[in-house]
């Protein structure tokens, strides 16, 4: 669901660039991962991170940090209900087999 305006974004993150000239932001992708937050929300992290960060380094995951300063308690990150133990087991399973295939493809690095 999207929640967050694409003009509050592009005010939002004119904003950001601005006031941290150096930090190349690409667009759709910030906002393709930002858009279920509401245009408070994403407004409301933008202020935080003006007021609190001395700079921004180009390696700076910017969408990590905007949700990072979403006031604690209104984050939208959904959250993952299962139908049934069965489902949720099987979840669990992939996300292991997964997590352990890549252990042993970095190990062999």
């Amino acid at each position: 669901m999207i929640k967050l305006n694409r003009n509050t974004f592009k005010k939002g993150i004119a904003i950001i660039a601005s006031t941290f000239p150096e930090k190349e932001i690409q667009a759709e992708i910030a906002y393709e991962c930002l858009k279920d937050l509401t245009d408070e929300q994403f407004m409301k992290s933008i202020m935080v991170i003006l007021k609190t960060e001395i700079e921004i380094k180009k390696s700076t995951n910017i969408m990590a940090l905007i949700r990072a300063r979403v006031p604690r308690g209104e984050s939208n990150i959904t959250k993952i209900t299962y139908a049934n133990t069965a489902e949720r087991e099987k979840v669990a399973k992939m996300i292991h087999d997964t997590v352990k295939k890549m252990g042993k493809e970095i190990c062999k690095k």
